[in-house]
């Protein structure tokens, strides 16, 4: 497992509260009303790296973040700051470059399966 930065920990730690199970929607690739539900993974566990063969000396500082329900495609962040997260894509191998925790989570936030108008 790579090492995970305190100030990262910290961050998810904090998210993890409001957003874990929540719906995301305004990724990549898909239209802006497809939510996808949100799940953090243990943060330096690269399972979802091993699985899904992705080169880890291309991405050394990338680390799987959350699994978008089940979807191919997941999120990843990176371990340097100011920790950009980013979706990999399954089809081309890349990952798509996004805001920071923070910014993802504004969108994740408020709607869970049972009200997803709020």
């Amino acid at each position: 497992m790579p090492t995970v930065p305190r100030g990262l920990q910290q961050i998810i730690d904090r998210a993890s509260k409001h957003v874990d199970g929540k719906y995301c929607w305004g990724l990549p690739h898909y239209s802006s009303d497809t939510k996808l539900r949100f799940h953090f993974v243990e943060l330096g566990d690269m399972d979802l790296f091993d699985e899904n063969e992705v080169d880890v000396e291309e991405l050394p500082e990338w680390m799987p973040l959350a699994m978008l329900g089940e979807e191919a495609q997941f999120l990843a962040v990176s371990a340097a700051p100011p920790y950009p997260v980013g979706m990999w894509e399954h089809e081309d191998g890349k990952i798509q470059p996004r805001g920071s925790p923070a910014s993802r989570a504004s969108s994740c936030r408020r709607r869970s399966a049972r009200n997803p108008r709020r």
